[in-house]
């Protein structure tokens, strides 16, 4: 390059860096150019026409050079028949003059579409919505969008659901008239009772990754033989076909890639800050078709998380050969069945928050030594630390009811168990052990739990639970000296502090109790319609101030033995009614109490007291609480007469004091792998963090950080955890607790709630309602 040459590209470079490009905007099409290493700036070269000097070189019309892409801002409709694809161009104009170009292709998020490095974009064929294509020539960019509308419909047949149910919906019965009928706008009217959807119930509140629900709906006035099932949201349509196999049992399950596209299209509208999707079913009966009935669908912008350890008494057999009888996990989030950990009565457990502690306890000897403390590994599986301490026996004895570690409380880091010494429900003395790092008795075999702690404190407290934060326990009152609360009736909640140690001179630490308050009193004034209940399993929700707890009215379990704290039964054949319900921390101080009658309410009146032990996921997850308790409730479970299944509540944060801030139920389908398994005493925790580089599914399973693609700008590379590129913490991300500001958009009110561990998650403190 000659002299001349090398001062023009000094020139340029100053002008880039300097008053050229402070006076030059860009749009979404257009960029201010900067030359790559191959421009020469000869003559001829888009850089030669030197026209003006002053404050700065100008080159030609100001050097200033715009990239367009072509064409702008398409819609692309997949179709059953149709898979689009889109290409895109660029055009370079510099000087006036204008040239196709080849650029680099990305899009800012890959939800909807891939693109290609040469400029194809291809829908993800089921997820409506839109993306940002961005284009990149040298040092320039420029930005269109494409939008992508589905309209899918589809022929239904047999499914088998992971319980080995079967729904029979096969679309080959479906008569040509009906199909004609289906097809069209429905022309029928259901004499005096329309068919309605029984299952999933209209507003309830869905996060993204579960397996689809199965609709349950009512026959109306006039019998269904076929039917059709749709979901509609933002530039989303699908349509199910299928013929009705089992009048008595009138369900229709939806197919998996159709419920995950349909959620993850959904998106708030300019009226409505919630993203809903619509479920129809039109029925079909004689070539007329009638409806449609419907249930408005409002979806969480975000995947359930953690582990839900429960328990199954009801000796089904399973595919093996063996029982479902023990102790079970599922993850809410994913769509695996779940997994069976320990057969048998190895019942009544705890779990740690942070998912790392399990406590499990028996009341036969032939269990006990497989009963005590576990550590939860990263891997999934079990280390037992110890046997039950030898004050807890296995067996009831002297109407001691012990089971060994059964009930457990255990501190949110997993570091701290704590019991009543005679009852496994406690209102007696307290007891605290430290949780060894490795398990006691060596190469003998777990020895039992022998790390005690000092309480401090004589406080006698019925099925006590840690706050998230692990700096206060709630509990059911007990008999307490100087305390008022009445027995089995009131809650209350004091303040706890750990210190532990080394096991040498100053032994494994304490605990400490102070400034025991009652908060309700189901006796006294005020106490609303929860007024003479048994107040049982309270536990606190991720903000560590508000509670849910169930409540019971059975005159009948006054007598029971059990100090009124069994939450279901009375003798294990006859069960009492159960109810849930929230204490709101009051403006002003104190608590007000609500029922939660979204969540207890059903189809059927019976249902709404019909539910049983409230246990919360620790963080939130997409703007809500998320709580999981035991239902009778028939809605989703039609082939059995009395199901006892774990159905989810979310719970908007931030409701008015008064205000019933829970939702609509849904149940989970993969929480059983015989149809007749009944579940129960579901205690949700974190699964085990992992640390950075770590494999992941959600944010929440990352110590730190965020959830994210190992390869960066490689959204199809597997996920594993580590520091998000953009400096801040995204939504449902982990975040230190107190840095609200280590959150993105935390200028405009997102964020770090919760603690676990030392951790929180970063999100919108309140939900829509």
């Amino acid at each position: 390059m000659g002299t001349f040459g090398q001062r023009l590209l000094l020139l340029w470079t100053l002008t880039v860096a300097g008053l050229a490009f402070a006076a030059c905007g860009s749009n979404s099409n257009t960029s201010v150019f900067q030359p790559d290493a191959s421009t020469d700036g000869g003559p001829g070269g888009p850089f030669s026409d030197v026209v003006t000097f002053g404050d700065g070189p100008s080159f030609g019309d100001g050097g200033v050079g715009s990239l367009a892409i072509s064409p702008q801002n398409p819609t692309l409709t997949v179709t059953n028949g149709a898979a689009p694809t889109q290409a895109f161009t660029t055009t370079l104009t510099l000087n006036g003059a204008a040239q196709t170009v080849t650029s680099s292709w990305t899009l800012a998020d890959y939800t909807v579409g891939t693109m290609t490095g040469t400029g194809t974009f291809t829908p993800q064929g089921t997820i409506a919505g839109t993306a940002t294509v961005i284009a990149t020539y040298g040092g320039v960019t420029a930005t269109t969008t494409v939008t992508v509308t589905v309209s899918l419909s589809a022929q239904l047949g047999t499914v088998t659901l992971p319980d080995g149910t079967t729904i029979p919906q096969s679309s080959t019965g479906i008569s040509g008239p009906d199909m004609t009928a289906l097809q069209g706008s429905p022309t029928g009217g259901d004499a005096g009772t329309p068919t309605t959807i029984i299952y999933p119930y209209d507003q309830t509140v869905f996060p993204l990754g579960l397996l689809a629900p199965v609709a349950q709906f009512s026959a109306g006035s006039v019998a269904p033989v076929d039917f059709k099932i749709s979901l509609d949201t933002t530039g989303f349509h699908w349509d199910g076909y299928g013929h009705v196999g089992n009048p008595a049992q009138l369900q229709a399950a939806i197919p998996q890639a159709m419920w995950n596209g349909a959620l993850a299209s959904a998106q708030p509208t300019p009226s409505s800050k919630n993203a809903v999707v619509v479920l129809s079913i039109v029925k079909a009966a004689a070539g007329v078709a009638y409806g449609p009935a419907q249930a408005h669908l409002i979806i969480a912008p975000g995947q359930l998380t953690g582990v839900i350890y429960y328990e199954s008494y009801s000796g089904d057999t399973l595919p093996d050969g063996g029982s479902d009888f023990g102790l079970w996990a599922v993850k809410p989030g994913q769509t695996q069945p779940p997994s069976h950990l320990e057969p048998g009565c190895v019942i009544c457990h705890g779990v740690a928050a942070s998912g790392n502690t399990i406590t499990m306890g028996t009341d036969e000897d032939e269990y006990g030594p497989l009963t005590g403390v576990f550590r939860i590994e990263t891997d999934g599986g079990y280390t037992q630390l110890a046997t039950a301490p030898t004050n807890l026996p296995y067996d009831i004895a002297g109407g001691i009811d012990s089971r060994g570690l059964g009930w457990g409380t255990v501190s949110p880091d997993g570091k701290v168990v704590l019991r009543g010494l005679n009852q496994f429900w406690g209102g007696d003395t307290l007891l605290a052990w430290a949780v060894p790092d490795s398990p006691l008795g060596g190469d003998a075999g777990p020895a039992p739990l022998s790390t005690t702690m000092t309480v401090n404190g004589d406080l006698n407290l019925f099925v006590p639970e840690y706050s998230v934060d692990g700096n206060h326990l709630v509990y059911v009152n007990a008999t307490n000296a100087g305390v008022s609360g009445t027995p089995s009736q009131s809650i209350g909640i004091l303040d706890i502090a750990t210190t532990l140690g080394d096991g040498g001179a100053g032994g494994f630490g304490s605990v400490s109790l102070s400034n025991p308050q009652t908060i309700y009193d189901s006796t006294g004034t005020g106490a609303g319609s929860g007024a003479q209940a048994f107040t049982k399993v309270p536990t606190f929700l991720p903000d560590s101030k508000s509670i849910v707890f169930e409540e019971t009215h059975s005159t009948a379990q006054a007598a029971d033995g059990y100090n009124n704290m069994l939450p279901d039964y009375i003798d294990e054949v006859n069960y009492v009614d159960g109810a849930l319900a929230m204490l709101q921390p009051a403006s002003g101080g104190g608590y007000t109490r609500v029922a939660l009658t979204n969540a207890n309410t059903g189809s059927l009146a019976s249902f709404a007291t019909q539910n049983y032990e409230p246990k919360p996921l620790p963080v939130p997850v997409g703007g809500y609480y998320w709580v999981v308790f035991a239902s009778f409730r028939t809605d989703a479970y039609p082939t059995l007469a009395t199901p006892k299944k774990l159905w989810v509540t979310a719970i908007s944060p931030g409701a008015a004091p008064g205000t019933d801030a829970s939702h609509p139920p849904f149940t989970l389908v993969n929480q059983a792998i015989v149809a007749p398994q009944q579940s129960q005493r579901a205690y949700w925790a974190l699964a085990p963090c992992q640390g950075m580089g770590a494999g992941c599914q959600t944010d929440d399973d990352c110590c730190a950080g965020g959830c994210l693609p190992q390869t960066p700008g490689n959204p199809t590379s597997p996920l594993v955890c580590g520091t998000p590129s953009t400096g801040c913490v995204q939504n449902g991300g982990r975040c230190v607790a107190g840095q609200s500001q280590t959150c993105c958009n935390a200028a405009a009110g997102v964020q770090c709630i919760g603690t676990l561990n030392g951790y929180g998650t970063c999100n919108a403190p309140g939900a829509a309602q």
